[in-house]
């Protein structure tokens, strides 16, 4: 699973939280939600909590696990940045290991935690759990890029080697292990299922990033999963079944989302435009991510069994954009998108309605941006001013059942 987002950008191409009982604000930017073909009575509303700081000025939220903890960095009021967790309405500082910079990137469902720590000679991954972080280590160089965490408590990057090459690794029980590349530099690990299994890219001609292609890493073996027809690929996320997701050129130079499911890569088409980009897959085989359109606009899409659903987008004076970044698996999926005044707001879609989650401020010009949601439906990011947000349904004030 991976964990915290890479949005493809398809520009064609301890200590108390200071605010814990933030109160609850509803936003819904859109009134009604707007509808894309199965609007009901009662859309589900949404409130934004502010999460508080560890004492500074500004939050942001990386990543939220099924019991709703939610993991990211905080400054305190020295000035410092220091990854939290925050659980029942508390911030707890997670410290850090040699007075570095501290960020949090993931938390899984045993509330171990993983993320970066910021050094004068750069990154370096640490693990956290039970009150105890530890420096994962490298590869032999000095540098190591933490990506993803699975429940096992495993963890996937990419490290430098004692050459000063970025090589894909997987960290386990304390010990971190090269995954190697298919050929050439570099290589990275990009999301881990619960079965060890790794998926990624890895270059085939050293540092020429147009020939890389998708890997899948299981059981010591190290996959190439080929490509669309072009010189490119790359895997960005795997589920419990092993079916992949990612991106590929066609032998036209166009980019395609794929799914990979038992040695079988299959183009996902577009929304009618020349280009698609998958970000995500759930437990259900249900696919996110991007697509153009045949009018030139940029939308969110949902692939399930063969058939790509365009999500829509906002209207425009200028492109319409919205882009899917994560679905659980009740089918929700995250995503964000321009409002008519080019403000930037995180979306989910929920049974055909496309519901604004809004912004902390509501202010006109204020943005949000989304990072993870959980399968309990609770999402997590950042909103001006600088803040880390949980969004999750909120209490109707009229009478009515919730959808």
């Amino acid at each position: 699973m991976r964990y915290g987002t890479a949005v493809a950008s398809i520009a064609l191409a301890c200590a108390a939280c200071s605010s814990p009982d933030a109160p609850l604000t509803p936003h819904s930017a859109f009134q009604p939600a707007l509808s894309l073909g199965q609007e009901g009575p009662h859309p589900p509303v949404f409130a934004a909590i502010d999460l508080g700081t560890l004492g500074g000025a500004h939050a942001d939220a990386a990543a939220i696990n099924n019991a709703g903890r939610v993991v990211g960095w905080s400054e305190t009021s020295a000035g410092e940045t220091r990854a939290f967790m925050w659980a029942n309405g508390r911030m707890t500082d997670l410290g850090t290991l040699n007075g570095a910079t501290s960020r949090a990137v993931a938390i899984n469902d045993a509330d171990d935690v993983v993320g970066h720590l910021e050094t004068d000679t750069g990154f370096r991954g640490f693990f956290w759990s039970q009150g105890v972080m530890i420096d994962l280590g490298d590869l032999g160089g000095t540098l190591t890029s933490v990506t993803a965490l699975n429940n096992r408590g495993h963890i996937a990057g990419a490290s430098t080697t004692g050459d000063g090459e970025f090589h894909a690794f997987v960290w386990a029980s304390g010990v971190m292990t090269d995954l190697g590349t298919l050929g050439a530099v570099p290589s990275s690990a990009l999301a881990i299922n619960d079965d060890d299994q790794i998926v990624g890219y890895s270059a085939t001609v050293d540092n020429d990033f147009s020939t890389l292609r998708a890997f899948r890493w299981a059981n010591g073996v190290m996959t190439d999963l080929g490509t669309l027809g072009g010189s490119f690929s790359a895997a960005n996320d795997i589920n419990r079944s092993g079916q992949i997701v990612g991106n590929s050129t066609l032998a036209s130079g166009d980019n395609h989302g794929f799914v990979w499911n038992d040695g079988i890569m299959t183009d996902l088409g577009t929304l009618g435009g020349s280009a698609s980009f998958a970000e995500a897959i759930n437990n259900a085989g249900q696919i996110v991510g991007v697509s153009t359109t045949g009018n030139g606009e940029q939308h969110a899409f949902l692939w399930a069994n063969g058939v790509m659903k365009d999500l829509g987008a906002p209207p425009s004076d200028v492109t319409p954009i919205s882009a899917a970044i994560a679905i659980n698996d009740a089918g929700v999926v995250l995503g964000h998108a321009f409002l008519p005044n080019s403000e930037d707001h995180p979306f989910v879609w929920i049974r055909g309605m496309m519901i604004d989650l809004g912004t902390l401020t509501r202010e006109p010009g204020s943005e949000a941006f989304p990072e993870a949601i959980n399968n309990v439906g609770q999402i997590v990011g950042g909103s001006n001013p600088g803040r880390a947000v949980l969004w999750q349904r909120a209490p109707r004030t009229s009478a009515g059942p919730q959808p």
